[in-house]
C-alpha cells in the first residue's frame, strides 16, 4: 500500500476470479464488457470508487489456467482528515511561529513555544496512527509534520537565546544602580566624616585653594558617569542583540513555513 500521498492517496483493489479444475483449453473467461457497473454499490464513508476495470489474463499462480481480473481505483475521501488533521497541524505550525512577536519582558515566550511544541508532537503520534503499519512508504504529511517539529525546537532554543540577552541587559541595568546607590552613600559619608574631622586636618583643607578641592571632586563624579555610560551602552547593546536574532528568526521562519507548506500541499493535491 502507498501512502506517500495520504490523505489525498489513491489505491488500487484487484479481485482474480480462476478456475482449478479446467485449463486455459477448457474453459477461458471473456467480458462482457470492459468496465464495472458501480451505481449498485453501497458508497463508504472513506473510499470513493473512482473506477473498476474487467480483463483477463492467465493465472500467475497456476499455469495454464485461464482468470479474469477486477480492478477497483479506489480514492480516499479527504474532507473529513483534512478538517480534523492537516489544517489544525498548519494552524499550530504558523501560531508557532508568532512566539517571536511575544514580548519578552510579558514572561510567556518560553512557556508559549513549549506548548506548541507538545501540541505538535501529539499530532504527529495522532497521524502516524491512522496509517497502516505495513505500508512500504512514508507519507509526506508525516515527514511534514517532522519537519514542523524541527522547526518549533528551534524556535523554542531561540526564545529562550532572545529572553537571556534581555535578563543580561537587566543584569547589566540592575549592576549601574548598585553603584550609583554605594557611590552616593559614599559621597555622603564622605561629607558627614569631614564635618567631624580634627582641627588640624580642617585646617590643612582650608589652605587648599576651593577651586582644586572642587575640581576632585568632578573628576570623581565624571569618572563614575563615565563608567555607568559604558555599562549601560553594554546593556543596551544586549538587548538589540537579542531583538536582531528575534526579528530574523521570525522572517527567517516565517518564510520556511510558506515555502514548505506550500511544497507539501502541492505534491499532495496535484496528480502529475
Amino acid at each position: 500500500m502507498d501512502v506517500t500521498n495520504f490523505p489525498f492517496d489513491e489505491q488500487k483493489c484487484t479481485l482474480t476470479f480462476l478456475s482449478m479444475s479446467y485449463n486455459d483449453q477448457q474453459l477461458k473467461f471473456v467480458p462482457l464488457r470492459k468496465k464495472v457497473d458501480v451505481n449498485s454499490l453501497t458508497s463508504h464513508g472513506e473510499w470513493n470508487i473512482v473506477d473498476a476495470s474487467v480483463d483477463t489474463e492467465n493465472s500467475p499462480q497456476v499455469t495454464n489456467v485461464s482468470a479474469i481480473v477486477i480492478t477497483y481505483r479506489l480514492q480516499r475521501r479527504h474532507v473529513f482528515l483534512l478538517l480534523n488533521t492537516v489544517l489544525p497541524i498548519v494552524f499550530l505550525s504558523l501560531l508557532n511561529i508568532m512566539v517571536f512577536l511575544i514580548p519578552e519582558e510579558s514572561g510567556e515566550k518560553i512557556s508559549f513555544g513549549i506548548t506548541v511544541l507538545l501540541a505538535l508532537a501529539l499530532s504527529m503520534s495522532m497521524a502516524s496512527s491512522m496509517l497502516p503499519r505495513d505500508s512500504t512508504s512514508v507519507s509526506l504529511l508525516i515527514i511534514y509534520i517532522f519537519v514542523l517539529l524541527i522547526i518549533s525546537l528551534l524556535t523554542v532554543v531561540l526564545s529562550i537565546v532572545v529572553v537571556l540577552f534581555y535578563h543580561l541587559d537587566e543584569r547589566y541595568a540592575n549592576s549601574i544602580q548598585e553603584e550609583e546607590r554605594s557611590f552616593f552613600m559614599g559621597f555622603f559619608c564622605q561629607a558627614l566624616a569631614k564635618k567631624v574631622k580634627s582641627p588640624v586636618t580642617s585646617n590643612q583643607e582650608k589652605l587648599e585653594q576651593p577651586e582644586q578641592i572642587q575640581g576632585k571632586r568632578m573628576s570623581k563624579i565624571l569618572d563614575t558617569d563615565s563608567l555607568n555610560d559604558a555599562e549601560r551602552e553594554v546593556g543596551t547593546k544586549y538587548r538589540s542583540i537579542g531583538r536582531i536574532i528575534n526579528n530574523v528568526s521570525f522572517v527567517v521562519f516565517l518564510c520556511v513555513w510558506f515555502l514548505l507548506t506550500s511544497f507539501i500541499f502541492l505534491k499532495l493535491t496535484v496528480r502529475i
